[in-house]
C-alpha cells in the first residue's frame, strides 16, 4: 500500500523535503483504504517507521511530524 502511495503521491514540486497539502490528502486516502482502515493520525509512527527505513529515497516526505 505504501509503495503505491509514494508513486502515486509523488510531489516534485520545489520543496521536496515537506509534504504537501495534496500529498497528505493522498496519503489519507490510502491510509484509509488499505487493507486494515486505520486514520493518518494513528498510522503516523509507522508511516514515519517506513519513510525513514523502507524508502528513505522516495517516501521521506511520508516522516511527519506525529
Amino acid at each position: 500500500m505504501l509503495d503505491a502511495a509514494v508513486q502515486d503521491c509523488v510531489n516534485m514540486g520545489e520543496n521536496p523535503g515537506a509534504a504537501t497539502a495534496d500529498q497528505i490528502k493522498c496519503l489519507d486516502y490510502y491510509v484509509k483504504h488499505a487493507n486494515s482502515p486505520s486514520t493518518l493520525t494513528d498510522a503516523c509512527p509507522c508511516l514515519r517507521w517506513w519513510a525513514e527505513h523502507e524508502s528513505p529515497e522516495m517516501g521521506y516526505w511520508m516522516d511527519l511530524n506525529c
